[in-house]
């Protein structure tokens, strides 16, 4: 043992220790290791570094062991178990006197112990022999058996150390072993002792706990409670899990249920029966406290154990009859629970109600399919049955339509809609529901007959929109009629439709009363529209479309002007300038049509190849902006399937906008080009319009030839055959021979069928 230094000694360690180590010359090496040895006897500081400077200084010296030993020794009591096993595995302990020997072997097994290594602190414990540490002995081998689970022979080995023997409780691992052995009297009246005799700090809430459990198992609830309250109020840490248990047990059967669920909960973290029991206690505290959901939960997690099969039947069972009553777990599998209860225990009483349960799971689980299945399968379902099968038959058909699957939902609405003597209010609203997907699969006429049928059951939920729906399965059948007044009723029917369904239900109803030819109906409607909030720039565009109509052409050319410049972003006034256009040359405004033809362009440039063709003929008409003419050409020539009369149109369209760009050259050519084939329009149109330009350029004889040519060959076109015999005329005159142009002019006079101003002006002023 250590021994207590004076004053002076330790003055004399403190002033032979260098800041550098110690000098173990030879002469006061033995001086040194007395002062070592009086270091570590006072526990002085720095004992570790001088031990270790003196073993390597000195490792064959006489005192090299013991310095080893002494330097194991400081781990050893500090408990640094791993550091001092290492450090007794250096000594050598074998070579030491059999006091000593026994006396180190003990601490090198007990780091053995405390590091895990229990084979190789038993074959140690051999090297114990002294008879004065045979309880040391004795009680670690014991040990050893304990933590090797053969408590018979751990107990025999317990029962030979002496009682009361300081540091070595052999009584408190007996009494454990008993406890597991199930003598639980024995325990408890041991425990009782011990505790009478103010065992080791340390010890006590340990035995407080095994003595509380023990009375427990013997059904002394209110002693083993005091044992356990006692445990915890001493334990450190987590608190042992049966002991939590047993007072949840207690205060359950007290009717304390929030306390016991608090036990309960903690209980809940074990794992196998403890955690099992745990969870459907806490299912029936829950269910006690009002917490049907949080007892469905527990329940749920206590019939999921394989541990103890009695357990989870009841649990499983206690699970069902949570579901009953309003309970739901999220993202469970309820029903796969109750197919396992049926495999697990199919003679049970309950197996009938889990049946019928079992149809109630698979629709909490949203398995729709499962559930309709299961009742077809039962062969007297309940009435409570049937309804689950309706609502599952509904709920699956939402789900088709919901993803697109038209055809196949109508079948599972079809289905819940029959079931009227079920629920007439869902089977009504699946009725409307199958009007939808027969409506998005085309079916109008059977959406129609599912619609009606939903409104003949004289529905308070829905009904607008029933109307609404009706409605438009009549409006695409082409009934507009009924189309109409359906949406009429729509408008007001309660409850009302939303704001924006009922924008539209009135603007389909212009449209409705506009194909049955009641425009000035329709026009009111739609000027009425155009205040709404929906589609009110398709209102304003079917207003500005009737008023061609309802009133003038102009007027409905300002209408359209108004909605383009009132709904400039609109969809519609792509459609508004096509219709601007159409009108303008409709009156023979070219300028007019050919802008708004451009405007609409800009706008929508995938326009169709008719479209681009009465785009150029307009702007042929206009006679500007040749260049932008020409880019429209250019893409009307990209087509490969034009007529070959349209061909023709688009050369003359074209030698036109070049003249007007000053290409006379190229005009002339396509001109001239055109004019050989005067029996076409295009053809007749580019003779004479050549013979003008040669004729500006006072290239006479040659817009002679031309013309003469042009009135002998003839041309089907006799207003164009009328304009060739005047430039005939105009040729003759610019030669000097204006005999002849007067004779041609008084011959056109009077033989020419026609009477188009221009043609009696240009004759009339020629021959004056």
């Amino acid at each position: 043992m250590k021994k207590i230094l004076t004053t002076a000694i330790l003055a004399a360690i403190t002033i032979s220790t260098p800041a550098l180590g110690f000098d173990f010359s030879e002469g006061n090496a033995s001086e040194r290791w007395q002062t070592v040895k009086d270091a570590y006897t006072l526990d002085a500081p720095g004992t570790a570094q001088m031990l270790r400077d003196y073993i390597e200084a000195c490792p064959a010296s006489l005192h090299t062991t013991e310095a080893r030993l002494m330097l194991a020794d400081i781990d050893f009591f500090a408990h640094r178990w791993p550091d001092a096993l290492q450090l007794y595995l250096r000594a050598d302990i074998d070579g030491l006197a059999l006091p000593d020997r026994s006396l180190y072997s003990y601490r090198l097994a007990l780091c053995q112990i405390r590091t895990g290594h229990f084979a190789e602190a038993r074959k140690t414990l051999r090297n114990v022999k002294s008879k004065d540490f045979a309880d040391i002995r004795n009680f670690y081998n014991a040990y050893l058996d304990y933590i090797g689970g053969d408590f018979k022979k751990a107990y025999e080995g317990f029962s030979k150390v002496t009682p009361g023997t300081p540091g070595l409780e052999s009584g408190y691992y007996m009494l454990q072993i008993e406890y597991v052995w199930g003598r639980y009297s024995t325990v408890a009246a041991k425990a009782d002792r011990m505790l009478h005799r103010n065992p080791v700090p340390e010890l006590a809430p340990e035995i407080h706990r095994i003595c509380g459990l023990s009375r427990f198992k013997l059904g002394e609830m209110d002693a083993a409670k005091i044992s356990l309250d006692n445990y915890l109020d001493r334990t450190q840490g987590t608190p042992d899990n049966e002991a939590l248990y047993a007072l949840g047990v207690i205060d359950y059967e007290r009717g304390d249920y929030s306390a016991a669920a608090g036990r309960f909960t903690d209980v809940t973290r074990a794992d196998g029966a403890l955690g099992q029991s745990a969870w459907l206690y806490l299912g029936q505290c829950r269910l006690q406290l009002g917490d049907i959901q949080g007892a469905t939960l527990a329940f749920e997690k206590a019939a999921a154990y394989e541990t103890d099969p009695k357990v989870a039947q009841t649990a499983l069972y206690d699970y069902i009859t949570a579901l009953t009553r309003g309970g739901n777990v999220p993202f469970s599998k309820s029903a796969e629970m109750l197919e396992a209860y049926l495999r697990r225990w199919p003679d049970s009483p309950h197996v009938p109600q889990v049946e019928q349960y079992l149809a109630s799971a698979y629709f909490n689980d949203r398995d729709y399919r499962k559930a309709v299945s299961c009742v077809d399968g039962i062969r007297n379902p309940s009435a409570q049955l049937l309804a689950i099968k309706q609502k599952a038959l509904y709920q699956q058909g939402i789900v088709e339509a919901t993803n697109g699957n038209y055809r196949e939902s109508a079948g599972w609405f079809s289905r819940a809609a029959a079931m009227r003597s079920t629920d007439s209010r869902l089977a009504g609203q699946a009725s409307l529901w199958l009007g939808d997907a027969l409506y998005n699969e085309g079916k109008y006429r059977e959406a129609a007959d599912a619609y009606n049928a939903f409104l003949n059951g004289k529905p308070t939920l829905n009904k607008a929109l029933g109307l609404y729906n009706l409605a438009y399965a009549r409006y695409r059948l082409g009934d507009y009629a009924a189309a109409a007044r359906d949406f009429a009723a729509a408008e007001t029917a309660t409850p009302h439709l939303a704001t924006a369904l009922l924008d539209d239900a009135q603007l389909r109803r212009a449209d409705c009363l506009y194909y049955t030819g009641n425009y000035t109906d329709a026009l009111a409607l739609y000027d009425n529209a155009r205040k709404g909030k929906a589609d009110n720039d398709y209102a304003a565009y079917r207003h500005a479309m009737l008023s061609g109509l309802a009133h003038t052409p102009q007027q409905k050319i300002n209408a359209l002007e108004e909605f383009l410049r009132d709904y400039p972003q609109s969809k519609w006034c792509a459609a508004a300038l096509l219709e601007l256009a159409q009108t303008h040359e409709e009156l023979g405004h070219s300028r007019e049509a050919a802008d708004a033809y451009r405007r609409r362009m800009a706008i929508n440039p995938d326009a169709d190849i008719d479209e681009l063709i009465s785009a150029a003929k307009a702007a042929d008409a206009a006679g500007d902006h040749p260049l932008e003419q020409l880019q429209l050409l250019d893409r009307i020539a990209a087509s490969n399937d034009l007529p070959a009369e349209q061909l023709y149109d688009i050369s003359l369209y074209r030698a036109n906008a070049l003249a007007r760009a000053g290409q006379d050259t190229d005009a002339d050519d396509i001109y001239a080009r055109l004019a050989a084939n005067p029996e076409n329009l295009a053809g007749a149109t580019a003779a004479v319009t050549l013979a003008n330009r040669l004729l500006e350029k006072r290239q006479y004889q040659k817009a002679f030839d031309l013309m003469n040519d042009f009135t002998e060959t003839g041309t089907p076109h006799t207003y164009w055959l009328a304009k060739g015999f005047i430039a005939l005329a105009d040729a003759c005159t610019g030669l000097g021979n204006k005999e002849l142009a007067r004779e041609y002019l008084i011959s056109l006079r009077d033989n020419y069928p026609g009477n188009e101003p221009d043609i009696l002006s240009a004759i009339e002023s020629r021959l004056k």
